[in-house]
């Protein structure tokens, strides 16, 4: 627990952020973040504007700092991938942090809706040679569907997973628990029943 915490008690500019959430979203968000319980801040329905928040909580705490040391900076571009892209259209003054987060609440409750119709989940894998993620690929999905969805040279990959036993036996993040390498299950992405 403690998500945002330090920035919280540090930054006047993100402590109003997270009183703004707070305020949207009609329940204490801040409190969530900062005292749990994890399985509820856990809850994609929670976790994405909690994610949120303090990703813009961070960036007005940068722009509060830089402007202490008389500096103004803006961004020139910006980028973000999935639940970043709203982060970034915030950054960029495209959409004002309510609407955002009203948003990204409003895509965590269909996320967990879609995923009780069809549970399963995202497993980053970081560390592994291709080869060895396709041949895990390939056993684990005799038990359902599983696809490598974002390889890339590097051998960090991210595969889409069903949470259904592999083989028979076990998970793919069972099988993927090989020394020197790293597995990880987003909560963000990974639906549970």
């Amino acid at each position: 627990m403690g998500m945002g915490k330090a920035l919280f008690d540090v930054s006047e500019t993100a402590r109003r952020v997270f009183h703004q959430a707070d305020e949207i979203l009609g329940f204490a968000l801040s409190k969530l973040c900062f005292e749990g319980p994890e399985a509820e801040l856990n809850d994609t329905v929670n976790a994405q504007p909690a994610i949120l928040t303090v990703s813009v909580a961070c960036l007005h705490a940068l722009h509060e700092r830089w402007q202490s040391l008389g500096q103004v900076v803006a961004p020139r571009c910006v980028a973000g991938h999935s639940l970043g892209e709203f982060t970034a259209l915030v950054a960029a003054d495209v959409i004002d942090f309510e609407h955002a987060l009203r948003l990204v609440r409003e895509r965590g409750r269909l996320m967990k809706a879609n995923g009780a119709d069809r549970p399963g989940g995202m497993l980053a894998v970081l560390g592994l040679e291709p080869e060895v993620v396709q041949h895990l690929v390939e056993e684990a999905s005799s038990e359902g569907i599983i696809t490598v969805a974002t390889p890339t040279r590097r051998a960090s990959w991210s595969c889409l997973a069903s949470r259904r036993p592999c083989s028979g036996r076990r998970t793919l993040p069972e099988l993927a628990e090989q020394p020197g390498w790293y597995a990880s299950r987003s909560p963000l992405h990974l639906i549970r029943p």
